[in-house]
């Protein structure tokens, strides 16, 4: 039997299943590390390629500079754009928070201070 309602925590929970196990199987990732944050770097500029390509998400990232933080943005988000069509927009903190998790798991921080969903970045 279906439930009538999902809580946003377990929608939360559900969206941290899909992909954080990967970044559990980083644990040994120090982001910290030259060659991590460089690795990093190259994961985020790859996935701007993708992104560009496949014109969903629009990405931003900042070139890498050896001694700063690794700088991205995304201004268009799929799933942003479907909850404001929809009416939906609180069920977005859910799909977004696991990203904190992620970061940690590879013993990086995320700074975000506004989303696709309640900002323009």
């Amino acid at each position: 039997m279906c439930k009538e309602k999902t809580s946003l925590a377990e929608i939360e929970e559900m969206e941290g299943n899909l992909f954080l196990p990967a970044f559990k199987n980083l644990k040994f990732v120090d982001c910290n590390k030259p060659i991590y944050k460089k690795l990093m770097y190259w994961s985020f500029a790859l996935s701007k390629k993708k992104c560009d390509k496949w014109d969903d998400f629009d990405m931003n990232v900042a070139p890498y500079k050896k001694d700063e933080p690794i700088y991205y943005e995304f201004t268009k988000c799929p799933i942003a754009d479907f909850a404001r069509e929809h009416n939906l927009l609180e069920v977005m903190p859910a799909m977004c928070n696991p990203d904190y998790t992620a970061m940690e798991l590879i013993h990086a921080r995320l700074v975000r201070k506004t989303t696709c969903a309640n900002g323009c970045v």
